[in-house]
């Protein structure tokens, strides 16, 4: 289930609706309100998602499934970063490995 979008997929659907699963079958939209700009480095790459979620969602940080209608189902770690009264900022930071050419 877990095969991540890639940094363009997630930038193509910024300011689109995914669903965020914080229970089994507890769906709640998030709206990705920003996608921070891709930072190369090392041999790395690194950069962030912040999804804003109604102010009533659960605040917990996990693991939850996330689905989209383009980008499917898959997998993030969100972390709560901020409320306010629009909603509550879960974040999704990536750093990973380039492969060796």
């Amino acid at each position: 289930m877990n095969n991540l979008p890639t940094y363009e997929q997630f930038k193509a659907e910024e300011d689109s609706a995914f669903t965020v699963f914080f229970g089994d079958e507890t769906g709640v939209e998030a709206r990705l309100v920003e996608v921070s700009d891709l930072r190369r480095y090392g041999g790395r790459e690194s950069y962030s998602l912040l999804f804003l979620v109604p102010p009533e969602a659960p605040i917990a940080q996990n693991v939850f499934r996330i689905e989209h209608v383009e980008l499917g189902l898959f997998e993030l770690f969100l972390v709560p970063v901020g409320r306010s009264e629009r909603g509550i900022k879960y974040e999704a930071v990536f750093n990973r490995l380039l492969d060796a050419e």
